[in-house]
């Protein structure tokens, strides 16, 4: 089971972890009208939230010039949740469209916060199942 406590007491600051009961509500400023601007996650259950900004904090760490790729963007979602006995890292990411973009904002968020979580003494990162991760993408708009 993922305890809240040993993410709000380890090496990262704890205001990067936030947990809620049941539902998180992302809210995202769009400039253009008819834009995906809010997703209501429902979970019967805790949800533990990784801030993205501390994703967006360790960004500058990855060379923004390699070809083909670019580790400096984020996922606008990350949530850690159980189901029966196994826990879940959720990946999410709002379009209006699926795209490139989409998969390149989701493994970038993968990798990075991958690298973080595996600093977190007693996180048992190896037993999460990812969601959103491995291209397990799904869409609907």
């Amino acid at each position: 089971m993922i305890d809240f406590s040993v993410l709000h007491n380890c090496l990262l600051q704890a205001c990067f972890f936030k947990r809620h009961d049941d539902q998180v509500i992302k809210t995202e400023h769009q400039r253009r009208a008819n834009k995906l601007e809010q997703v209501t996650y429902e979970h019967a259950g805790e949800i533990i939230e990784i801030e993205n900004h501390l994703l967006k904090k360790c960004k500058d760490s990855f060379n923004s010039k390699a070809s083909g790729c670019s580790y400096q963007c984020d996922c606008d979602g990350i949530f850690l949740l159980q189901v029966g006995d196994k826990d879940y890292i959720v990946y999410s990411e709002m379009k209006s469209n699926f795209d490139e973009k989409a998969i390149w904002q989701i493994s970038s968020s993968v990798v990075r916060t991958k690298l973080l979580l595996s600093s977190i003494k007693d996180f048992g990162l190896e037993k999460l199942s990812g969601i959103g991760d491995n291209y397990q993408l799904s869409y609907s708009g």
